[in-house]
C-alpha cells in the first residue's frame, strides 16, 4: 500500500515539474531558464534545500541538453521521495546519467 502512494506522491511531482516547466517556456524562456526556474520552485523545501543557485544553474545547463525535461522531473521526483538531493550535487556522475539517458535516446530504448 506505500508504494502504491509513493508512485502517486512522485507523478503528483512530475505533474507539478513538468507544468512549472510548460509555464516558463510558454513565457519565452529558454529550455535552460524554464528547467532553472521550475527547480527553483522546488528550492525551498526539504529535500531540494540543500541545493544552492549553483547546483540548480548548473542542473539546469546540463539538462537542458536532453530533449526531453521529464528526465530531470523523475529523477527529481525520486529525490523528492527518498527525502534526500544532495545525490545532485554529484556532478560526474549526474554527467554520466545524462549521457547514459542520451545513448538509450538514441537506440530508442529511453520510454517516458
Amino acid at each position: 500500500m506505500f508504494s502504491f502512494f509513493n508512485k502517486i506522491r512522485k507523478t503528483a511531482f512530475l505533474s507539478t515539474f513538468i507544468a512549472s516547466y510548460k509555464y516558463m517556456k510558454k513565457q519565452d524562456a529558454s529550455d535552460e531558464d524554464a528547467l532553472q526556474k521550475a527547480i527553483m520552485g522546488f528550492a525551498y523545501r526539504r529535500p531540494f534545500n540543500v541545493l544552492t543557485e549553483d547546483d540548480i544553474s548548473w542542473l539546469a545547463k546540463n539538462f537542458a541538453t536532453l530533449p526531453d525535461p521529464k528526465a530531470l522531473g523523475m529523477i527529481l521526483g525520486e529525490m523528492d521521495t527518498a527525502g534526500d538531493a544532495t545525490g545532485l550535487k554529484k556532478r560526474e556522475i549526474i554527467l554520466k546519467l545524462i549521457e547514459d539517458i542520451r545513448k538509450m535516446q538514441k537506440d530508442g530504448k529511453y520510454l517516458l
